[in-house]
C-alpha cells in the first residue's frame, strides 16, 4: 500500500487529505426550514437508504428538526425494511432506489458502505436531490469524482456525515484551540481501538471484512477528520501494519495501522486498532503553550496550563484540575445518557447528540474525500451437484450448530441447505454432498417446493432479535408455518432445535431433565425463552392431535472452534476482559461441544421411535464459570476481571433499570426473580434421556471440554 496522504487524479494532479467539512451547505443547528430551498421542514420527503444499525440515530436526528417530516426508507434486505417501519424509523419503505426517486423527496441519507455510495448517490443527485452521506464521501477516487461531479451537473447538494467532529468535548476542544490556549499546535496524535466482533467471530459478512484495506474506510474516516478540523491538509509519509489475521474468505486482517503524516510544522500520528482490549477514540493535541487530551470515547477532556501555583504545587494543582475536568465530563454524560433513557428527546448519549447535530449542520459546506482502493475478496467457488436427490433439507444450516451439522451429515448422505446468502454457504460446504438452495426461513411458500414426505426437516434456524416483536415476526411465526406446512404434507421428520434457556436453572435441590416445566418468569421477560417455549407448544399440540413426528433438542452452553468466547450463558460482559459470573460462579455449567450437539442431531435422523419425543444436550457438569474464565484468561493472554453478582442484587438492579425506563413508557415487563435465578445453572441438568435412547455420547473429559471448548476458541480470539 502506497501512502495515502498524496495521490494522482487521472489528470495527474496531485490529492491531500483536506479538511472535509470545507465546503458544504448545512442546516443550520436549531433550524426548521432547509436553508437555501425555502421549504419548511414539515412539508419535506426525507429518504434513507440503508436501514441499519445508524439508520434509527439518523431518523432521531431528522425529526427533532422537522417534526411531521415523512422519511421513506430503502434497504436491499426485505428484512431491514420491514423491521424499520415496524420500529417507527420509517413512516414507509420502497422496494428500489428507482421508486425512492419516483417518491421526490427533497433530501436522502445514504448509510450504506461506502463501495455502493456512487452507484446510489449519483442517480439520486442527477434528479436534483441532495444527499449526505455516512463518511466515508467514497472508496475510491473515481467513484468520488463520480459523484462530485453529479452534483456538480445537476446543482444538488452533498455532504458526508463526521459527527464525531460534532462531540461536545470536541466542539469545546476547537474552541480553546481557536483562543490561543495551547497557543501555535504543534503535534495532534489520534488513537482509536475498536474491538471488532466480526473479527472475534471470523464473520465475513459485512463489507469491512472483504478487503484488506476496507476497515480503513470505517475507522480511518474519523481519526482523519479529527486532525484536519485542526490543520488544512495532512501528508502521509509512511503507514505501517501488523497483528495480521487470516479471515475464513482468505483475507489478510491488519489489527493494527501505524501512519505517520505532517501537516507544515504540525505532526500527525495516527493508530488505528482491532485488538480486544478498552475501546479508546483519544486525541492529544499539543502546543507551545499547553496540550489538550480529548477522550471522545467517554466525552471528557482535560487542558491542563501553567498556572501561578508554586513550582512545587502546581503538579498537583493540575493533576486536581484534570480530575475535576474528568469528573464533570463524565457526569454531565451520564446524566445525558440517563435523561435520555428516561424519554427527555433533547437529551441522550453522546453519539446520538453528535449525529442530531451534524445533520442540523448538513447544508453548510461542501466535501470531497479520497481514498485507497480496496482489496477484493476471493470469488465464490463454483456450485456443485449433490451425488443424489437429498431426503434432508436442513433450515438454519449455515450458524454455528448448523454447519458443524451438515457437515457430518453429509458424509454419509445428501444434504440440502436452505441459505440467504448462497455465495457464502457454497464456500462453508466446498467439496461436500452439499445442494445449496436460495431461500429464507420466512417464506414458507419457497420452503415447501424442497419438501416431499420423504424428507426430513431439520429447523436450526434462529433471529438475532432483541426484542419480542423481532422474535415474533422472524423466529416465532415463521417456524409455526413451516411446521404446520411440513405436517400437511406429511414430512418423515421434524427436528426442531430449541434452547435450555426455558428452563429455571437457579435451584440446587432440582435437577433439569425434559420432563421440567418451562419457566413462566423467564417466558415474561426473556424474548428468546418465550419464542422458544411457544414454538415448543405448538410443535406438541401438532403431534398429540395430528400425529406430526417432531423431536426436540434443547442444547446447553455449545462451545467449540468458531464460538466467541464471550459467551452470555457463562458471565455477563461489560467489556470483552470484564464478566460479572450469574450467580457465585461455582455452579458446574451445562456446556456441550458443537461437534456434539452435531452428533446428536446425525442420530436423530435415524433413530426410531422418537417422535414426540425432546432431549436436552450438555455434557455432565464439570466446568464452573470460574474454571472458564480462568482458562480463558490463560489461553488467550488477557486478564479476565471477573466478580459474582448473587440473584438478589441481580434482580435488585434490574428492578431499578426497570423503574428509571418507566417514564418514557416503554412497556417493559416488570423484572422476574425467576429468570434473575435461573441464569446461575444452580440446578444440575441430567440428560441421561439422550444418551439411553440416542446412544449419545458426549466429551465428558474436563480436560478435553476444555481444551477443545475454551482454550482453542481463546487462543484463536487472542490471534
Amino acid at each position: 500500500m502506497g501512502a495515502p496522504g498524496r495521490r494522482r487524479r487521472a489528470d495527474g494532479a496531485s490529492i491531500r487529505l483536506d479538511r472535509h467539512r470545507r465546503a458544504v451547505p448545512t442546516l443550520l443547528r436549531g433550524s426548521r426550514r432547509i436553508q437555501g430551498r425555502g421549504i419548511g421542514m414539515s412539508t419535506v420527503k426525507v429518504g434513507m437508504v440503508g436501514l441499519g444499525f445508524i439508520s434509527p440515530y439518523h431518523a432521531t436526528g431528522i425529526r427533532q428538526y422537522a417534526p411531521g417530516v415523512e422519511i421513506i426508507g430503502f434497504d436491499s434486505d426485505e428484512k431491514a425494511r420491514r423491521q424499520s417501519a415496524l420500529r417507527g424509523v420509517v413512516n414507509r419503505a420502497v422496494a428500489s432506489v428507482d421508486e425512492l426517486i419516483a417518491a421526490a423527496p427533497q433530501v436522502v441519507h445514504v448509510l450504506t458502505p461506502p463501495d455502493v455510495h456512487a452507484p446510489i448517490a449519483v442517480p439520486l443527485l442527477e434528479a436534483g436531490i441532495d444527499v449526505l452521506l455516512e463518511k466515508p464521501l467514497a472508496h475510491t477516487p473515481d467513484t468520488a469524482e463520480q459523484i462530485a461531479e453529479a452534483a456538480r451537473r445537476s446543482g444538488a447538494r452533498v455532504g458526508v456525515n463526521h459527527n464525531f467532529l460534532f462531540y461536545s468535548t470536541w466542539e469545546r476542544a476547537r474552541s480553546l484551540v481557536a483562543a490561543g490556549h495551547i497557543g501555535q499546535v504543534r503535534q495532534v496524535d489520534v488513537v482509536v481501538r475498536k474491538p471488532l466482533l466480526f473479527l472475534r467471530t471470523n464473520d465475513t459478512g459485512p463489507w469491512m471484512m472483504r478487503g484488506s484495506t476496507n476497515i480503513l474506510f470505517e475507522v480511518a474516516p474519523h481519526a482523519f477528520a479529527n486532525a484536519l478540523d485542526l490543520v488544512p491538509d495532512v501528508e502521509v509519509h509512511s503507514v505501517r501494519t501488523g497483528s495480521v489475521q487470516r479471515v475464513p474468505n482468505g483475507v489478510d486482517f491488519y489489527r493494527q495501522w501505524d501512519m505517520l503524516g505532517s501537516a507544515g510544522d504540525v505532526g500527525v500520528r495516527i493508530s488505528l486498532s482491532y485488538e480486544d482490549a478498552f475501546a479508546e477514540f483519544a486525541v492529544a493535541i499539543r502546543g507551545t503553550l499547553g496540550s489538550i487530551h480529548v477522550d471522545i470515547e467517554h466525552n471528557t477532556l482535560v487542558a491542563p496550563r501553567r498556572s501561578f501555583a508554586a513550582f512545587d504545587l502546581e503538579p498537583f494543582v493540575q493533576s486536581v484540575g484534570n480530575a475535576v475536568s474528568i469528573l464533570a465530563g463524565a457526569t454531565a454524560s451520564l446524566v445525558k445518557a440517563v435523561a435520555g433513557k428516561a424519554g427527555v428527546r433533547s437529551l441522550g448519549g453522546e453519539y446520538d447528540l453528535s449525529i442530531r447535530r451534524s445533520i442540523a449542520r448538513f447544508y453548510e459546506s461542501r466535501s470531497r474525500g479520497t481514498a485507497v482502493d480496496p482489496t477484493a475478496s476471493p470469488g465464490t467457488p463454483p456450485a456443485t451437484r449433490p451425488s443424489r436427490e437429498p431426503h434432508v433439507l436442513v433450515v438454519g444450516g449455515t450458524g454455528f450448530i448448523g454447519t458443524e451439522f451438515v457437515k457430518q451429515l453429509a458424509a454419509r448422505e445428501p444434504v440440502r441447505v436452505i441459505a440467504r446468502n448462497i455465495a457464502k454457504a457454497q464456500r462453508q460446504f466446498a467439496g461436500l454432498d452439499v445442494d445449496v438452495v436460495a431461500g429464507d426461513v420466512r417464506d414458507t411458500e419457497g420452503v415447501m417446493r424442497h419438501v416431499t414426505p420423504t424428507t426430513a426437516v431439520f429447523h436450526l434456524a434462529f433471529s438475532r432479535g432483541s426484542t419480542w416483536e423481532d422474535l415474533e415476526g422472524t423466529d416465532v411465526r415463521p417456524a409455526i408455518a413451516l411446521a404446520d406446512a411440513c405436517a400437511a404434507r406429511g414430512v418423515e421428520r421434524f427436528v426442531y432445535t430449541s434452547s435450555i434457556a426455558i428452563y429455571d436453572a437457579g435451584l440446587p435441590n432440582r435437577p433439569i431433565a425434559e420432563r421440567t416445566a418451562a419457566s413462566t418468569g423467564a417466558q415474561r421477560v426473556a424474548p428468546y425463552a418465550r419464542s422458544k417455549a411457544i414454538v415448543e407448544q405448538h410443535l406438541m399440540d401438532l403431534h398429540r392431535d395430528r400425529g406430526f413426528p417432531v423431536t426436540i433438542v434443547r442444547p446447553g452452553i455449545v462451545l467449540g472452534r468458531r464460538s466467541d468466547p464471550i459467551h452470555w450463558g457463562v458471565a455477563a460482559w461489560r467489556h470483552p476482559n470484564v464478566a460479572v459470573h450469574w450467580g457465585s460462579g461455582r455452579n458446574p455449567l451445562p456446556i456441550v461441544l458443537v461437534e456434539d450437539v452435531a452428533a446428536a442431531l446425525v442420530l436423530l435422523r435415524s433413530v426410531k421411535g422418537v417422535s414426540g419425543e425432546s432431549f436436552n444436550l450438555a455434557a455432565p457438569g464439570c466446568i464452573t464459570a470460574e474454571d472458564y474464565l480462568e482458562e480463558l484468561s490463560r489461553a488467550s493472554g488477557t486478564a479476565v476481571l471477573q466478580k459474582a453478582c448473587s440473584a438478589p442484587r441481580l434482580y435488585t438492579g434490574a428492578v431499578g433499570k426497570w423503574l428509571l425506563k418507566l417514564p418514557s413508557r416503554s412497556g417493559a415487563p416488570f423484572p422476574s426473580y425467576a429468570d434473575c435465578r435461573g441464569r446461575s445453572f444452580a440446578s444440575p441438568f441430567d440428560c441421561s434421556k439422550a444418551v439411553e435412547i440416542l446412544g449419545w455420547r458426549p466429551v465428558s473429559d474436563r480436560a478435553e471440554l476444555l481444551r477443545r471448548g475454551v482454550t482453542e476458541p481463546a487462543k484463536d480470539w487472542a490471534r
